[in-house]
């Protein structure tokens, strides 16, 4: 972040030095919103994001448990037993 910024601060003052203090403040605020835009973007997403790799993970942790299970019946051959169930 603070090498954007001082990248933004130095592009502000060579416009400031060269052209009129609008078009420094027009640069300042358009980027200024576009990182806050940016910002609020992808902590709405980062929720979304986090919920669906939670919903792997439970695929995933059912997907082992089941095999495990299998493999668990098959051993000690029960599989009548769990069929009634």
């Amino acid at each position: 972040v603070a090498p954007t910024l001082t990248d933004v601060l130095i592009v502000c003052f060579v416009f400031l030095g060269n052209n009129e203090p609008l078009f420094a403040l027009i640069i300042f605020t358009t980027i200024g919103m576009y990182m806050a835009f940016t910002f609020f973007i992808t902590e709405w997403r980062t929720r979304f994001r986090r919920d669906m790799n939670d919903a792997d993970n439970k695929t995933n942790d059912t997907a082992v448990d089941s095999l495990l299970n299998f493999e668990t019946v098959k051993y000690f051959g029960a599989e009548e037993f769990e069929a009634g169930h």
